[in-house]
């Protein structure tokens, strides 16, 4: 933050401000009320209305002719709020604790309808917040790019993995080691259910998936060629 400008129409306890101590001057501006040079080169240009301000240009249709000036001024635009709406139980807007007779989904579409010109709205928590508001605003980057990594990959649970997961104990990551030992859902019930080695398969897990199957205690499954009841496999060829 190098400078900033004030507009001469502009409270004095606002002309009086030092803003970290970087030069000010007061002067009539065209359009905003503060004019902020960044260390970065951009000027920012601000807007202050307090919640009955901003209701009054609604009103006598001044926001949105002073929000397109702005913009032509610089792309970096605020309209810098300094308190904070809120809905009565009627639906209207409640403002220091007064009702104002405006409709909360109208001025809701109001606020968006101005950031859909470029132009962004911010709060501050009051006249008491309003110089480190500007600051904020000032000290922020304003890179052409802003990089958005994705938290997590997303992966879709596939048919096998939902069938495993589906049991008791066994979540995504031993589903997966399941099927990777195993090689399939059917080998795997196989061996899950005849005490097999079984990576994140225990004692308690292979009862469970015994007890939601509705194997009895001398049940087994086993996996047979189509008209080949002589010949029963005796293992998974996965784990041989």
């Amino acid at each position: 933050m190098k400078a900033v400008m004030i507009d001469t129409r502009e409270p004095r306890w606002i002309q009086e401000l030092k803003f970290g101590g970087v030069p000010t001057m007061v002067a009539t501006l065209d359009y905003g009320d503060l004019y902020v040079v960044c260390d970065d080169g951009e000027i920012l240009v601000i807007e202050r209305k307090t919640p009955e301000d901003f209701l009054g240009s609604l009103k006598d249709d001044r926001m949105f002719a002073q929000v397109a000036r702005m913009r032509e001024k610089s792309k970096w635009c605020y309209v810098l709020i300094a308190g904070q709406f809120e809905r009565g139980r009627d639906g209207n807007v409640v403002t220091d604790s007064r009702a104002t007779g405006w409709n909360w989904n109208a001025v809701q579409g109001a606020l968006l309808s101005i950031q859909e010109t470029g132009v962004f709205v911010q709060h501050c928590a009051g006249d008491s917040d309003f110089e480190q508001a500007v600051m904020r605003l000032a000290n922020r980057s304003r890179s052409q790019i802003m990089w958005l990594p994705a938290p997590r990959d997303p992966k879709v649970i596939n048919g096998s993995l939902g069938v495993l997961t589906a049991f008791p104990n066994i979540g995504i990551e031993t589903a997966q080691k399941i099927l990777e030992h195993c090689g399939s859902v059917a080998w795997a019930l196989v061996e899950i259910t005849d005490g097999g080695k079984v990576p994140g398969v225990g004692d308690v897990t292979r009862d469970l998936v015994r007890r939601v199957l509705g194997l009895h205690k001398d049940d087994e499954l086993i996996i047979q060629a189509k008209g080949d009841e002589q010949n029963v496999p005796t293992g998974n060829p996965q784990t041989e």
